[in-house]
């Protein structure tokens, strides 16, 4: 409390116009920290209580961006009700997740409660990104120094890619490649990305006026996406682009040159992510019957036959326990998988035996829709469901009225974008997808609270 007590007398004393300039060159800044591999940061090892934690480079920079929105708020508290509506779908979340950690602990089976209320808390940490967006993004020029900052830095993460792409890396050349950030977020920073050029390219500068960073950030965007093969990014990148078209349509800004133009990048795009996936998706080809199987088909460990797998691991687990669920994260644990095996071995008789959970490699759902359900059960998965949708139909709604839609519109495709993403990744706390997601959150609640022609 003297911390806090500290921090608003000094925020007290400073101009609130600085602090959000402020503010906002420490939000660019972290844009790197937040979006790069835990590999890849500084950290330290923590034991709290017999409960192993890590604090990481990137744990500092949330709560620093979480000090400076505080900083912010101390001085003008009402600047955040505007955003309440896109906000509070994301606390309701939060608040179930905390009560997951009670639903595992209390139930009848081994669960580690210390681990699962530690990622719990990281999981809640990296939602502040969301307020310090919503509270440190207070004008058009704040806006453009994160955008470009985030372009920037993808650039520099498609070049490690590109390295990787040609053998200079410990991945396969000529494969699908993680760069510094891993696949499943690179294809959420380059959908992401992406997305926010096509809403450039959709509005134009008389809706919009980012310049070049339209461009770059397609050119950018595009790369990383199809560089991290990921068709769960490119569907949530299909997605955002079909939201961006309708969207500047009914706003008479899409020409037939920018239709044509959104449509080629998105086009390419997917082409490209799919050319680099061929031979995995002709192997679910493979195991749904549309294709003559081969030996690797139930010899090896194949993408999406190993996660329609393991969706049914937690399809079972959420059959069982259809309200509440198991318990946060109760599905990365194998006792709680370890009940249905024997079913899954007689539904899954061509599925390689590696690619079933053990004690060993407990592999978890590896779908967050298929996990909240699993997980936090039916009210997890409608406020998981809410989180996304509502911040979307929001900023939308928010672009459809105001003379400047674009951050609006931007945020609501940076969270479509990124819940096609989740369609290929588990509910794990402190992912540069988390960050993503709860960043697209806040540019719509910074739209709300910024004037309604400041663009």
């Amino acid at each position: 409390m003297a911390g806090l007590t500290a921090l608003s007398r000094t925020a007290a004393r400073i101009p609130q116009p600085a602090v959000a300039r402020l503010g906002a060159l420490l939000l660019a800044a972290s844009v790197p920290v937040l979006l790069l591999h835990v590999d890849h940061q500084p950290q330290v090892s923590l034991d709290l209580g017999g409960t192993d934690a890590s604090l990481k480079l990137s744990d500092l920079a949330v709560l620093a961006l979480a000090a400076a929105a505080v900083a912010v708020l101390v001085r003008d508290v009402g600047s955040l009700r505007p955003a309440a509506v896109v906000l509070a779908p994301a606390l309701a979340l939060l608040a179930w997740v905390g009560a997951g950690v009670v639903v595992g602990a209390v139930s009848d089976r081994p669960y580690a409660t210390g681990t699962h209320l530690v990622t719990a808390a990281g999981f809640v940490e990296y939602a502040m990104i969301a307020v310090a967006v919503a509270v440190l993004v207070r004008s058009a020029a704040a806006l453009r120094l994160v955008l470009w900052t985030l372009v920037g830095w993808l650039a520099v993460l498609d070049v490690v890619g590109l390295a990787q792409f040609a053998g200079l890396g410990d991945t396969a050349a000529g494969e699908r490649q993680p760069s510094w950030i891993g696949y499943h977020d690179l294809a959420a920073t380059g959908a992401t990305t992406l997305a926010i050029g096509l809403v450039g390219l959709a509005l134009g500068d008389e809706r919009w006026l980012v310049g070049r960073l339209r461009e770059a950030a397609c050119a950018a965007g595009a790369l990383g996406l199809v560089l991290s093969g990921s068709v769960g990014g490119a569907l949530g990148l299909v997605g955002a682009a079909v939201l961006v078209v309708a969207v500047a349509a009914l706003l008479r800004s899409l020409t037939a040159r920018r239709l044509v133009t959104i449509t080629a990048i998105v086009l390419a795009t997917v082409v490209g992510v799919v050319a680099l996936r061929g031979g995995d998706l002709a192997q679910f080809g493979r195991f749904v019957g549309l294709l003559e199987a081969q030996e690797t088909t139930s010899e090896d460990v194949q993408t999406y036959s190993h996660r329609t797998l393991l969706g049914y691991f937690g399809l079972r687990v959420f059959v069982d326990r259809p309200v509440a669920g198991a318990g946060w994260q109760a599905t990365q644990e194998f006792t709680t998988l370890e009940p249905y095996l024997a079913d899954a071995h007689d539904r899954f008789p061509d599925v390689a035996a590696q690619a079933f959970p053990s004690e060993a490699e407990p592999y978890g759902v590896q779908n967050a829709y298929v996990q909240a359900l699993a997980d936090l059960g039916l009210v997890g998965l409608v406020l998981f469901l809410a989180a996304l949708a509502i911040p979307i139909a929001i900023g939308v709604r928010a672009a459809l009225r105001r003379t400047a839609p674009g951050p609006a519109l931007a945020g609501a495709a940076v969270v479509l974008a990124c819940a096609g993403a989740w369609t290929a990744q588990g509910l794990v706390a402190g992912l540069p997808l988390d960050a993503l997601t709860w960043f697209g959150v806040g540019l719509v609640a910074a739209a709300l609270s910024t004037p309604p022609a400041d663009g």
